[in-house]
Parts: structure tokens; C-alpha cells; sequence
């Protein structure tokens, strides 16, 4: 996954030979048959029917194991007689997958498989790959379709990949994860700097007024509110890293009751901050 651009696809062509790398080398197992899914539909002839892409290469399958291939891809019987070049963009994409599966190729390569599929065909599609048995890599923006099927993810961002050991859907939460963390961390450290800054002002206000004795008193309990509002800040920053951690998210009972005690345990935690807040700007104001 990735944005426009970003090389998913030149990639994807890297790994099944269809392009030579600037630098490096690709290997592949000889125990690997690989099967190219690309978006031009290159399997295909305009000229030919959907019954005969796949009866002239498979001629010595029956009539009825002909037709019953190309039902499984949501071919009906008044359209597998139609021209190819006929068809509709989803269509062709169903036909050239149907074409691509009969090899049952054990690593396929799918390059946006989704594009102009409707949804009946986008489900078949996630009917077929369910029921591969072999590695797919699939380079799409369909998040739905991701989220249903993949297991694995590699994210092209800002140049670089990285290689996430988990679903579609746990990925979308790492990153929404990480995003809180970053914005918490943020707040502290904002939070930290008008500290100081604040802390600066009461000491030359301090300074000014004359009266060490009210001064040392005033200061005291300024530094006391300003503690208490850092040592909440801690907390509320340590339970949301907590609750930012991947691992909470493995699906079993246990984390996920951890999960709900760490968010009661936050909401109490950010009422306390905004106590201590409150205290400290009213010792600030005094």
C-alpha cells in the first residue's frame, strides 16, 4: 500500500520479471510458479469469447467444466459467448483472472485487481483468493478488499517501506496509535515550555514585590501545582503509550480487557489533569 507514485507497481514488475531493477537483484525459488495479474489484461484477445479463452486452452476440458469455471467468476450463460473486447473493464478483469487461476500458479501477483469491478465481481474476487492456497502479493487502494484478505503488509511511505508483520486492519490501528502517541507527546512537551516559561515570569514577579517571605510561600505553592500538573501529564502520557502499544490489539480476551481497564484508567487520568491545570493557573493568577 502506498500513494500514487510511490513504486508499488514498478515493484510488483520487478518481482515478476516484467522489469529489469536499476540496482540489486531479484531471486526466485525454482519451486516458484508465479502468475501476473496486470491491469492492461495482456492474457486477453478482443476478437475471442469468454467460452473460448478458456476452452482453446484448455481443449480437453468438457463443455460443462468450461462453463462452470467461468460461473465461478460471475460469467452467465448469455455472456460467455460475447466478444471480449465487448466487455465491460470489470468483466475483462474477472475473465483475465479466470484465465490466470487455471495454471493455479503458487504465488500470484495482483497489480489493482479491483479497478473497474463491480461489487458482485469484487466479492468473486475475494471469493477466489480466499480459497488460493498459494502467496498472493497485492498492490490495491480497495481498503475494504485489504482488510478482508491480507495478512501481511508493506507501506510505502516518504521513501522508504516498512515491512508490518500483521493484518490491513491492525496496520490502520498502529498507524491511528502511533498518531495519539506523537500528539500526547506533543502536548507535553507544549505543555513543559509554557511551564517554564510561566515559572520565569512568577520568579521575576517574585523578585520585583520585595517580600522574601511572601515571595518563598508563593513560590512553594507554585512549584507544588506546577509537580502536580507535570506528574499528570506523565500519567496521562504513559497511558496513552500503553494504549498505543500494537500488542494490546492481538485479539485475545485478556489484552482486550486490559485495554478498556487502561481507558478508564486515562479518562480518570486526563480529569486529574485538568484539576491540577486548574489549580495551577488559579496559584498562577493569585
Amino acid at each position: 500500500v502506498g500513494p500514487n507514485g510511490c513504486g508499488k507497481s514498478t515493484l510488483l514488475k520487478i518481482l515478476a520479471g516484467r522489469l529489469v531493477p536499476t540496482s540489486g537483484r531479484v531471486d526466485i525459488a525454482k519451486s516458484c510458479d508465479i502468475g501476473y495479474f496486470d491491469q492492461d489484461h495482456r492474457l486477453l484477445d478482443s476478437q475471442a469469447t469468454p467460452y473460448s479463452t478458456i476452452h482453446d486452452y484448455r481443449p480437453q476440458w468438457t463443455d460443462f467444466a468450461v462453463r462452470s469455471w467461468l460461473a465461478r467468476f460471475v460469467f452467465q450463460a448469455e455472456d460467455i459467448e460475447r466478444k471480449v473486447g465487448t466487455l465491460s473493464g470489470g468483466e475483462r478483469a474477472r475473465l483475465a483472472l479466470a484465465r490466470l487461476l487455471i495454471d493455479r500458479p503458487n504465488v500470484l501477483f495482483l497489480d489493482e485487481p479491483t479497478n473497474h469491478l463491480d461489487v458482485e465481481s469484487i466479492e468473486a474476487l475475494e471469493d477466489a483468493i480466499e480459497e488460493y492456497e498459494g502467496t498472493v502479493l497485492l498492490v490495491s487502494h480497495d481498503r475494504a478488499l485489504l482488510r478482508e484478505l491480507s495478512t501481511r503488509v508493506w507501506a510505502f511511505e516518504n521513501g522508504t517501506m516498512q515491512d508490518f508483520g500483521g493484518t490491513f486492519v491492525e496496520w490502520e490501528q498502529a498507524r491511528k496509535d502511533a498518531a495519539l502517541a506523537k500528539r500526547a507527546a506533543d502536548a507535553v512537551a507544549a505543555d513543559g515550555r509554557r511551564g517554564k516559561e510561566k515559572a520565569k515570569s512568577r520568579a521575576n514577579a517574585a523578585h520585583e514585590a520585595g517580600d522574601q517571605a511572601t515571595r518563598k510561600a508563593r513560590k512553594k505553592e507554585q512549584e507544588g501545582a506546577e509537580r502536580a500538573v507535570q506528574q499528570a501529564e506523565r500519567s496521562v502520557a504513559d497511558l496513552k503509550a500503553q494504549i498505543a502499544d500494537p500488542k494490546l490489539y492481538d485479539g485475545s480476551g485478556a489484552n482486550a480487557k486490559r485495554a478498556a481497564d487502561l481507558s478508564k484508567q486515562l479518562a480518570a487520568a486526563e480529569r486529574a489533569l485538568d484539576a491540577a491545570m486548574t489549580k495551577w493557573e488559579a496559584v498562577d493568577r493569585a
